[in-house]
């Protein structure tokens, strides 16, 4: 399946990567790893049907498939941004900030939302990334 000019596994192994080079916890590499599993707002193939979330659970744990689950059912990054939902608790807001930064970083973004996501709770590596990338492409 082709991605941001080449595969899609190579998208996402490229996220995985970015996120563990940052000092990620496992599970939040992991979610990086698979977080369009179940497709995206933008990205519509899905890989997986989302009513067998339990063997990707499975595959990578109860956190890291809530944290990839997110990702790809929410209308984001905007809803990253003024989610005032009690049940997303600031850990979970923050490392959804940090697969989103390197999703974007992976892709080559130059979208307005890595200012934003360098303005959030993130990683101080994940700021340095933003900010060469940012340099780079000025």
């Amino acid at each position: 399946m082709r991605h941001s000019g080449r595969s899609l596994f190579d998208h996402l192994v490229g996220t995985h990567d970015l996120l563990q080079r940052w000092g990620n916890r496992e599970d939040v590499c992991n979610a990086g790893l698979f977080h369009s599993i179940y497709g995206t707002a933008r990205f519509h193939y899905k890989v997986w049907p989302i009513e067998q979330r339990d063997v990707i659970r499975g595959l990578i744990g109860d956190y890291a498939e809530k944290l990839a689950c997110l990702f790809c059912i929410m209308n984001r990054p905007a809803a990253f941004f003024g989610c005032k939902d009690a049940w997303l608790v600031p850990q979970m807001l923050r490392d959804l900030h940090e697969i989103e930064t390197a999703n974007l970083l992976e892709q080559g973004s130059k979208g307005r939302w890595l200012a934003r996501l360098r303005a959030s709770d993130i990683s101080a590596a994940a700021k340095a990334a933003i900010d060469a990338h940012v340099a780079a492409i000025r």
